[in-house]
């Protein structure tokens, strides 16, 4: 039995000074999951075969994750006229977060006449508090002005400063285990765009931009904790104190053009990312008994080179049918996480490479309140590494999307996904999975308050399985926050509040 919720509240206040602008924000958000799990652990060795450990497992689990989010941030247009502008917005953020996650485990031991024999695993069975405050203090900057017969040029930028505090704490039976790390981080962020037209201010006719970031994070909590987690009899997870901050420096730039003429538009964006103290999961293999030990390391030498490009244009004169285009490819550089017990020492590279595909058909008939969408996209990966076998993965996915607005002010639609994947060598993990959604809403009291109603995974396909597949090798997890083929109904409310001036 399963038992999951999630309360959100939201409130946003304005206030006029002088011409400039003060915000105060406040965001809380709550969500839990009650219930058990049940797993079956199962060692994939072979490409044909399939072995069953020994174990089976319930988890009783309660989690709950609260976090607040408090915002202040203060607008000042310290220039404005026909030909520049320029806003400088002083901000400051404070985040709280609190994370509860008890798991009682249950085994269950096979027995010689074919019986099981429960009992609760004390060593595995925990309770963890998680706990993290962030200080955000950070600078807007936005500056835009005319160039002499040269178009627009804008200016915008970032400079946060982050002070976060974590703490994580691990209580079961036999030991208790305390981390508490402070992270000074800098996310700093500029970017430059043209806009060649005289008359475009906007840059709605032909753009080009350009742009540099720098972003730091910081590892999982649970990764800090000094604890080894043997309650997965085929993976053995190990946390690191000593990990450290993860740095990413970027640079990007991209092109987008709109022709007059006949509504055509197309774009170009070229990115590169290097990482200095990625945060990687380092595994290591037993042959002999078919384990893996698995642990957080930080790694060098990581980047990132990514192209695409797009193309758009209206296939009928009322533009009612639009048909969009795009291709892409990216290549990446990353240590090889994945090692045996007879070489676990040092880390040679990987390189990663791959490419995606995709078409979409939009048609929108206005008389017939009637929104259709069809899209069909493919995406291709590969691997070239020292192994004795290199994988080509390829992923093709059918997407068709209806969306209706009814009489009495209803809207409805329907979401349907077919994806198939393929190209593992191991034929197990080859699969095809359809997702099904249903969504049905409506507005009323002048829009304040909206009603909805909606299944998820109406033919229970999903078992929400992600797929990475880098540096760490390829994995493939089955999520256990999950709740598939359910109904959920919502209520929302909006209320906005404005004082009246009187002149």
């Amino acid at each position: 039995m399963r038992h999951a919720y999630e309360h959100k509240a939201e409130t946003e206040w304005h206030l006029a000074l002088g011409g400039n602008l003060l915000k105060f924000k406040i965001d809380y958000d709550m969500h839990g999951d009650n219930g058990n799990i049940n797993q079956r652990y199962i060692n994939r060795v072979f490409e044909d075969e399939e072995t069953e450990a020994k174990r089976k497992s319930l988890h009783d689990t309660q989690i709950k994750d609260v976090a607040t989010t408090m915002q202040l941030e203060y607008n000042i247009n310290y220039i404005e006229d026909s030909s520049k502008r320029g806003i400088l917005t002083p901000y400051y953020t404070f985040i709280h977060k609190k994370a509860h996650d008890y798991r009682e485990l249950v085994l269950f031991e096979p027995q010689n006449d074919g019986s099981e024999v429960s009992h609760i695993d004390v060593d595995n069975s925990r309770r963890i508090k998680e706990k993290s405050e962030t200080h955000t203090l950070g600078l807007y900057w936005i500056h835009e002005m005319q160039l002499h017969r040269k178009g627009w040029v804008c200016f915008n930028g970032q400079m946060p400063i982050h002070i976060k505090d974590v703490s994580v704490q691990l209580i079961h039976e036999t030991a208790s285990n305390r981390q508490h790390k402070q992270y000074i981080l800098l996310s700093p962020t500029l970017e430059m765009k043209w806009y060649p037209k005289a008359d475009d201010r906007k840059g709605s006719i032909t753009s080009l931009n350009l742009k540099g970031w720098c972003n730091q994070t910081t590892p999982k909590e649970i990764y800090l904790l000094n604890q080894t987690d043997t309650s997965d009899p085929l993976n053995t997870y190990m946390g690191n104190p000593e990990l450290r901050k993860q740095t990413d420096l970027g640079l990007s730039l991209g092109f987008r053009h709109y022709f007059e003429r006949n509504k055509h538009n197309t774009y170009a964006t070229f990115g590169s990312t290097n990482t200095w103290n990625a945060i990687a999961i380092q595994s290591i293999y037993d042959k002999q008994n078919g384990t893996r030990t698995l642990m957080p390391v930080n790694v060098d030498g990581k980047y990132n080179i990514s192209l695409e490009c797009g193309y758009g244009m209206p296939l009928a004169s009322n533009q009612t049918c639009w048909l969009n285009l795009s291709a892409g490819a990216n290549y990446t550089r990353c240590a090889n996480m994945m090692f045996d017990n007879s070489n676990n020492q040092g880390f040679d590279y990987m390189k990663l490479y791959g490419y995606r595909v995709k078409a979409n058909l939009r048609w929108n008939n206005t008389s017939r309140n009637v929104e259709v969408a069809y899209t069909v996209a493919s995406n291709g990966n590969g691997i070239i590494s020292n192994a004795d076998s290199n994988e080509k993965l390829q992923e093709l996915t059918n997407s068709l999307s209806i969306t209706s607005h009814l009489p009495a002010g209803i809207n409805a639609s329907v979401n349907c996904n077919f994806i198939s994947r393929f190209g593992f060598e191991m034929k197990t993990l080859n699969r095809t999975f359809i997702f099904t959604d249903a969504h049905i809403s409506k507005s009323i009291y002048k829009e304040k308050v909206e009603l909805s109603l909606s299944a998820i995974d109406i033919f229970h396909q999903r078992k929400h399985v992600q797929f990475v597949m880098n540096g760490e090798g390829h994995i493939e997890t089955m999520a256990t926050q999950y709740i598939p083929a359910y109904v959920l109904a919502s209520i929302r409310f909006n209320w906005s509040l404005s004082s009246k001036k009187k002149r």
